[in-house]
């Protein structure tokens, strides 16, 4: 995990414009700040390591901090090798029942041969930890095209609602692709979480491809994002993951980090080695 650093709250306001960012009302941010996090609130420095990854050398140079009653949203810029490779915006807020809620609202990665360095595990196994330690209950997200595959495998889950239609799109998807409507059904009801979906490796399964059910093989697919030299990226996908990146749309993605038995938090502790 990356160490917090925390300063006060009530001079939180002078810590971000001496972070060399622009602060319209340093003592109305200070207020909003201790509204969320109490006395000691974590320093813009010590998230801009959290959201980043040391190893992989991906940082993150923060922009802008906006607060507002019950709210703070952190945005910066990903850079590698000193050159900027994307953008990232993050979002804490404390609901109703004064439970603080994270949102990783935007981590887009400008072309894909920038991307799959095992990065994103490593800074969502980071932001896990740091959110523990703030108290913060659950991490939502936003999906982009490769992160509705890479984010349901990781953990993140969806509300039974978005289970239910992803499992009905899931039978008419697996029947295109020469499975029994029976055995498809099988399948979806077998789904129960939203890394089920990115798991369903339907050769492993007992429903071996065939002749006559060739869709069953490993898929090719090309990427929706482009690489520095406009080419796009293709990839060698079991059937999930096919569904997952062309077929099945969600969206509000969570992982449950208060519950520590809840189905999301135990993949993510799986996945991404994490300690209670």
């Amino acid at each position: 995990p990356v160490p917090l650093r925390m300063v006060s709250s009530a001079d939180y306001g002078r810590h971000v414009r001496d972070s060399g960012l622009s602060v319209s009302d340093p003592a109305r941010m200070s207020e909003h700040v201790r509204g969320l996090f109490g006395d000691n609130a974590p320093s813009v420095d010590s998230l801009a390591k959290v959201w980043g990854d040391e190893q992989g050398g991906v940082s993150v140079k923060m922009t802008r901090v906006d607060t507002a009653p019950g709210h703070i949203t952190f945005k910066g810029l990903v850079t590698k090798d000193g050159r900027v490779i994307g953008e990232t915006s993050r979002q804490i807020e404390k609901d109703t029942r004064g439970e603080l809620k994270a949102y990783h609202a935007l981590y887009k990665i400008t072309y894909a041969d920038d991307q799959g360095n095992g990065s994103g595990a490593r800074m969502l196994g980071q932001s896990v930890a740091a959110y523990k330690e703030l108290g913060v209950t659950r991490v939502g997200v936003s999906p982009a095209w490769v992160g509705k595959y890479v984010w349901a495998s990781f953990g993140y889950d969806v509300s039974p609602e978005q289970i239910d239609s992803l499992r009905a799109q899931l039978v008419p998807f697996l029947e295109r692709h020469g499975i029994p409507r029976d055995r498809a059904q099988e399948h979806a009801n077998n789904c129960r979480s939203l890394h089920h979906f990115a798991d369903l490796d339907l050769t492993k399964d007992g429903d071996e491809a065939t002749p006559e059910r060739p869709g069953l093989a490993i898929h090719h697919v090309s990427s929706t994002e482009q690489n520095r030299d406009g080419s796009k990226p293709e990839f060698d996908v079991h059937l999930g993951k096919r569904f997952l990146l062309k077929d099945g749309e969600w969206t509000g993605g969570y992982v449950d980090i208060k519950n520590r038995r809840s189905p999301s938090y135990e993949r993510v502790k799986k996945r991404l080695g994490l300690k209670d």
